[in-house]
């Protein structure tokens, strides 16, 4: 199997401040990072949450020196979500299972 990086995507809400209660965390998975961008992005302005620091050059140089990017999303000072972005790797390749030694 070939092994690849694909770009998961986190979203954690602060639920003592939504009104609407969902999941504790969304998880979706891109297979680019443009990709990822470009969707967030839009999400982002369709539901008014301003987007000025939001961009693609911080996501990317962050993603090459940490290997994860946060960014937290504010109302009047109060944060309502996060947005987690890394890269996971898809068929990890395996040294060895962890199957026991057949007993003698």
């Amino acid at each position: 199997m070939k092994t690849h990086k694909i770009i998961q995507v986190e979203i954690n809400y602060r639920h003592e401040l939504v009104y609407i209660k969902g999941s504790p965390s969304t998880f979706i998975y891109y297979s680019n990072l443009t990709l990822a961008y470009q969707s967030l992005k839009k999400s982002l302005l369709l539901n008014d949450w301003e987007d000025s620091d939001f961009n693609y050059t911080a996501i990317y140089r962050s993603l090459k020196q940490k290997e994860i990017y946060v960014k937290s999303f504010k109302n009047k000072g109060t944060p309502f979500f996060k947005i987690s972005i890394s890269k996971i790797t898809v068929n990890p390749k395996l040294l060895s299972v962890d199957f026991m030694k057949k007993p003698a």
